[in-house]
């Protein structure tokens, strides 16, 4: 099963409709999603909530948040949560993390990202 993206807010924009570009020149369909669109995810969602809804709808959480995700990310499980995982970009929002995404997506083993955080390039 491939993962499925859910894009924090601060990196809506340019970044999803990258992902989907890019996984269409190699033949394949990727979901992603923005906080802000569906209409229980609104603009402002806190972090908890996030990670309360991508763990029920089965998403991969895609932020910039290294402050205060890991934090939330822990107490979560600790609370007996779980979670698809959370991708940490900390590097320059581009063409290169975009392709890595979308390499992802499709070549990885979803339990490798289960329970944790993961910084991408």
């Amino acid at each position: 099963m491939a993962l499925r993206y859910l894009f924090d807010e601060h990196l809506r924009g340019t970044l999803p409709q990258v992902v989907v570009r890019q996984a269409r020149r190699y033949g394949f369909l990727v979901d992603v999603e923005q906080v802000g669109a569906p209409p229980d995810l609104p603009l402002g969602t806190l972090d908890a909530e996030l990670i309360r809804w991508a763990e029920a709808n089965d998403w991969v959480l895609v932020s910039r948040d290294v402050r205060t995700l890991p934090v939330h990310l822990e107490r979560h499980l600790a609370a007996g949560g779980h979670s698809p995982g959370i991708f940490i970009a900390r590097g320059r929002l581009n063409v290169e993390l975009a392709e890595w995404l979308v390499l992802m997506a499709f070549a990885a083993n979803p339990e490798e990202y289960r329970d944790r955080v993961t910084f991408v390039p």
